[in-house]
């Protein structure tokens, strides 16, 4: 993508730390270290700020993940889909392990 496209994604997802402010459920926020949509570097603090806040709120940067938690190696082909694409099982396994005990720590008997 060129930088107009990132700039209307960027518009689009704009991050919207106060609201949470409001949610008193527990919460785990993940993001890809090299989204280029949602920036970590522009998003994580404030929410961080936010969740400090919080009785259980747990924030995952994933080391060299995208906007789709996949990481960049896990990309497949040039040009567009369907000539180029990304291997979903080639995701961190720090994805899985922090997902499962997380929900299992919560939610699980």
């Amino acid at each position: 993508m060129d930088d107009d496209d990132l700039n209307y994604f960027k518009r689009r997802q704009e991050f919207d730390a106060p609201a949470w402010k409001d949610v008193n459920v527990p919460s785990l926020a993940i993001f890809g270290e090299e989204d280029l949509i949602v920036p970590p570097q522009d998003n994580v603090p404030p929410l961080r700020e936010v969740f400090e806040q919080k009785e259980d709120a747990t924030i995952l940067v994933l080391p060299g993940a995208n906007h789709t938690l996949a990481r960049s190696e896990a990309t497949v082909g040039s040009g567009a889909w369907p000539e180029r694409y990304y291997r979903p099982w080639t995701r961190s396994s720090v994805f899985y392990e922090t997902l499962v005990s997380w929900v299992g720590e919560r939610f699980l008997r």
